[in-house]
């Protein structure tokens, strides 16, 4: 247990300025709109963040296409998305919180996941120089920052069905390969 607090600290010590700007970045989605209100998108696509018991109950049935074709379809990949909002949505009991947390995990991870590129690209030259090294995380930040807050990408936070989440998916997806491929 001892050894895992002395890593926990320090990565906290090493990595003060981005956890503390990943926090900062998660509580931005909160003041998109007024507490209590809620976006469910044009399409409706955001209702299960309102009842996701409901909309549970209704992925885990079995559906049948109502067109006579004779084609199922059960929509299973839905089940872990709506399973984790149905226990969240017990414990927080707002739909406009549950909105918030999950676009604030969003594009925190966007940001991580950008910062992250960008630090395999340029952070982890071994020069031996601090002053590079503190250059190329200080850049890693403020690529990750310039990727959230673009307004080519803050349009669609609101308006993108969630079903469409490449807001983080792209950067995650890239960074991941670009890490460990």
């Amino acid at each position: 247990m001892k050894n895992i607090t002395l890593v926990f600290f320090d990565v906290l010590k090493q990595h003060w300025l981005v956890i503390l700007i990943s926090i900062g970045v998660a509580t931005v989605p909160f003041f998109w709109f007024k507490p209590g209100e809620m976006n469910i998108g044009g399409d409706v696509g955001r209702l299960y963040f309102y009842d996701p018991e409901r909309i549970f109950n209704y992925l885990t049935s079995y559906f049948v296409m109502p067109f006579g074709t004779g084609l199922a379809s059960p929509l299973f990949q839905y089940l872990p998305l709506v399973l984790i909002l149905t226990i969240l949505k017990s414990i927080i009991n707002s739909p406009f919180i549950l909105i918030a947390l999950y676009s604030g995990m969003k594009i925190t991870i966007s940001f991580l996941a950008v910062y992250g590129i960008v630090n395999e690209f340029i952070g982890n030259r071994s020069t031996g120089d601090k002053r590079t090294f503190v250059a190329g995380k200080f850049a890693s930040i403020l690529a990750g920052l310039f990727y959230v807050f673009n307004p080519a990408m803050t349009e669609n936070y609101v308006r993108a069905l969630p079903s469409h989440d490449q807001v983080f998916l792209n950067p995650l997806i890239f960074y991941l390969v670009l890490r460990y491929m």
